[in-house]
């Protein structure tokens, strides 16, 4: 049980999960707009999108947090 939460608790994965979600929505509704029609419907691939970027948003607080961390240890080092 500590190992998985140890994996859904990771920055760098949730980064690259929420990535892959934009990408694939993204992609998705690029893809209804070869389509007729395609401009006006909403459908799964923006809720995605709005998924991924929330998620983006929320872990990017936590990757600069480990920035600043890195940071002062080095100028301790120095």
């Amino acid at each position: 049980m500590r190992m998985l939460r140890k994996i859904v608790s990771n920055p760098w994965l949730n980064l690259a999960v929420s990535l892959v979600l934009i990408i694939s929505g993204t992609m998705e509704a690029l893809d209804l707009k070869q389509h007729p029609g395609g401009y006006s419907e909403i459908g799964v691939h923006h809720g995605i999108i709005l998924f991924g970027l929330t998620q983006v948003l929320k872990v990017l607080p936590e990757l600069f947090e480990g920035v600043e961390y890195l940071e002062k240890a080095a100028e301790k080092a120095d």
